[in-house]
């Protein structure tokens, strides 16, 4: 730390755009510039001391001083000219004064490891069990003292050792609205409130936890509109204090005392962030088809709208306006290194303070309404966005062409993840390397809460974006299937055993064994055998690649109806989207890619009953649902029933041997 003295420093200032022909702040004229090389950035170099004469003897005198009323004083009158230009608030002196890092307090020096590790079980015989440990239980209300429409899940110690034999815990709580079936989805203007909330709250509390963090432990606090979520862990007496400190800081700064400090920095960060478009364009597109699909998404437009007039009044009590007066569920899981009764006291007292918090202070039956989750739109009809791409001067065209499967079954997630797997490479190969279409050209599935898509994707300045999407439909109709039909028994065998190892990875971090058994209880499922189903199914019914040829048929050309399709093109250059081709033209681009005829009268169809937006956007997903026969799809299935099965015993010699 004695080294961080100013002589040792290396200031940077970027000047305002326009000063070009005058001269650098501290009089270096811009004909005697330094230009970097191979990026252009013109600068120059100057000592601090000739730049800023005195101020680097000033500030290493406040470090060595930083006790001395008269160098606080000397620093606070330094500092005030910046309090009329908005770098610092007129309120709270001392706070502005920095401070050397002091000596980091509540490391433990003794640490039990009684709990640390599941107990082993050399009867199992389930593939999840296997890999993962024995699942969390879900503890009784009487346990707990909460109420029974709460769900507080145990488990005991950690398969995976890394990070290599520390003894952590690890806790997430969550409260969810509980919200009546037919309720409107939150409205952007909320949505943003309790967004910059957040955000607030994180500077708020952050810095008083930072001690607790170095002493080995981590916390996250994320407020959204329709869920408040603590993460919390480390070492137990870290996380115990962690908890504590928590709930004390979102208790007294609940209500933002610091934030009138930052909302207007924080307002400006986020209108920037909104208003630029540093990716690349399909990431964009990519982010328009979930809009289009996600139940209370808004586009970044909408957002900037909903920005408006917002100000420190309308924040502060957002929270408990928009999700903490309403009835809650909680669900939390504990695990790791800590006994079953530390972690009912550990959730119950996080239980409790955010009750008191809840204006409601009601933790809700759900049999009152249903848990709110992520809502995944079920498209009547085929949709397609026609958008200029959002990034000013960039000449790429990009197009997403997504086929929405339904939700997932424990069939759909094997054949459709081998697919993807052969999709993946199969798009890149026709796309990039043989049509030489983009240096953006990959395909795979994708998966939106349970609900599982088939995309492809490209970007690139070779072909407009209808021409793009025609050569993916030759992906889907001709190369995909002749790459299926091309699989030798060896080929076939070597995908599936593929397939099969991943599914039979044990973890390698506690957060991966965490997130295994968290995602099946958020959802409500509490699945924790569907490895084990998987594993089933592919040993006893994917015996060939016909099962593959026949999924891939189904969901691309099938018998009836028409597919779920969801289109999001951009538009490169500066001339905006062109015209919508007819049906003559897009036969044509059709043709020119050697679409089988009955591909090209499915298309045909498509493109006559499709669902058209210039933009993705709240509206247009009201539009898609307003169609006849559209809907949202329903919640995650429940878990598989269980099947016996003598394919596991070669996995449990394999794994015990490991």
């Amino acid at each position: 730390l004695k080294r961080l003295i100013p002589s040792v420093i290396n200031v940077a200032m970027v000047e305002p755009e326009g000063t070009k022909g005058g001269t650098f702040n501290g009089g270096v004229p811009w004909a005697n510039a330094k230009t970097l090389p191979y990026y252009g950035v013109q600068h120059a170099l100057r000592s601090l001391d000739e730049v800023i004469p005195g101020a680097r003897l000033q500030w290493e005198s406040w470090l060595h001083s930083n006790t001395s009323s008269k160098a606080k004083e000397e620093f606070l009158l330094y500092m005030e000219p910046l309090r009329g230009m908005g770098g610092l608030a007129p309120q709270q002196r001392e706070a502005d004064i920095p401070k050397s890092p002091g000596e980091v307090h509540h490391i433990p020096d003794q640490v039990s490891l009684e709990d640390a590790f599941v107990d082993s079980d050399s009867s199992a015989t389930s593939t999840d069990d296997i890999l993962f440990g024995p699942p969390p239980k879900r503890l009784a209300a009487a346990e707990t003292s909460m109420s029974a429409a709460a769900e507080l899940w145990y488990r005991k110690g950690w398969v995976s050792n890394s990070p290599k034999s520390v003894p952590t815990v690890s806790l997430i709580v969550e409260l969810r609205r509980i919200v009546p079936k037919l309720e409107p989805e939150t409205t952007a203007h909320d949505s943003v409130r309790v967004a910059l909330y957040d955000r607030l709250l994180s500077e708020e509390i952050g810095p008083d936890l930072a001690e607790l963090v170095a002493a080995g432990g981590h916390f996250s606090l994320d407020a959204g509109a329709s869920s408040l979520s603590i993460s919390v862990g480390g070492i137990e007496p870290v996380v115990s204090l962690i908890e504590q400190k928590v709930l004390s800081e979102l208790g007294s700064h609940g209500k933002l005392p610091q934030a009138s400090v930052r909302f207007d920095r924080i307002m400006q960060f986020y209108r920037e962030e909104l208003s630029s478009y540093t990716d690349m364009p399909v990431s964009y597109a990519i982010r328009d088809r979930n809009l289009l699909l996600s139940r209370g998404s808004y586009s970044q437009v909408e957002i900037l709208t909903a920005l408006q007039g917002m100000t420190m009044e309308t924040v502060s009590p957002s929270l408990q306006q928009v999700l903490l007066s309403r009835p809650l569920q909680l669900t939390s899981l504990a695990m790791g290194n800590l006994r079953q009764e530390k972690a009912e006291g550990i959730v119950t007292t996080i239980a409790n303070g955010l009750r008191n918090l809840s204006e409601s202070r009601v933790l809700g039956n759900v049999a009152s309404g249903n848990v709110e989750r992520l809502q995944v739109v079920n498209p009547a009809s085929p949709v397609e966005v026609r958008a200029q791409n959002p990034r000013k001067g960039d000449d790429n065209d990009a197009v997403v062409v997504s086929i929405v499967s339904g939700p997932a079954t424990i069939e759909s997630r094997v054949l459709l993840g081998i697919l993807s797997d052969i999709l993946g490479q199969v798009a890149f190969s026709t796309l990039r390397t043989s049509k030489g279409l983009g240096y953006v050209a990959n395909g795979g599935l994708v998966q939106l809460s349970d609900v599982q898509l088939i995309s492809c994707v490209v970007q690139g300045t070779r072909a407009k974006a209808d021409d793009l999407e025609a050569a993916v439909e030759y992906v889907y109709a001709v190369a995909m299937p002749a790459a299926l039909e091309a699989l030798t028994p060896r080929q076939f065998e070597a995908v599936r055993n593929s397939f099969s190892e991943g599914l039979l990875q044990k973890p390698f971090h506690t957060s991966e064994e965490q997130a295994h058994f968290w995602s099946p209880i958020w959802s409500g499922t509490n699945c924790f055998q569907r490895r084990a189903e998987m594993m089933r199914y592919l040993n006893t019914s994917l015996t060939s690649k016909d099962v593959l040829i026949s999924a891939w048929k189904n969901l691309m050309m099938p018998t009836t109806g028409i597919r779920k399709k969801v289109v999001v093109k951009y538009f490169g250059g500066k001339d905006g989207p062109p015209p919508r081709p007819n049906a003559t033209a897009a036969r044509a681009a059709w043709s020119k890619q050697q679409l089988p005829e009955r591909t090209m009268q499915m298309l045909e169809d498509e493109h006559q009953k499709a669902a058209q937006f210039n933009n993705a956007d709240s509206v247009a997903r009201r539009t898609i649902l307003a169609k006849p026969g559209a809907d949202y799809f329903p919640p995650e299935l429940p878990c598989a029933k269980q099947h016996d099965t003598d394919s596991v015993s070669f996995l449990q010699q394999r794994l015990r041997r490991e």
